[in-house]
């Protein structure tokens, strides 16, 4: 559990990068892992509150690759898709 003044630094930092933030996906869970449900809850409410619907948190790898691929390039495409393969 991530105390409040964490949360609230990472919100901050978050709407501070709204402006140059193309794309960016969260990934909560890898390989069956997850982050733990209550810091899964509160990264996600951390991401709504960043107030950037370029910004979002996934449960598995295959949609967040499906997301961000809408903006890349076919080389970046392919070399996210092998970076989220292996986590």
């Amino acid at each position: 559990m991530l105390a409040p003044t964490v949360s609230e630094k990472f919100v901050a930092l978050f709407r501070g990068d709204n402006a140059v933030i193309a794309r960016s996906g969260m990934l909560l869970e890898a390989h069956g892992v997850a982050a733990g449900a209550t810091v899964a809850l509160q990264l996600e409410r951390m991401v709504r509150e960043g107030a950037n619907l370029e910004r979002r948190t996934f449960r598995s790898p295959a949609p967040l690759l499906a997301w961000v691929a809408e903006i890349l390039t076919p080389e970046e495409s392919a070399s996210a898709g092998a970076f989220l393969r292996k986590v």
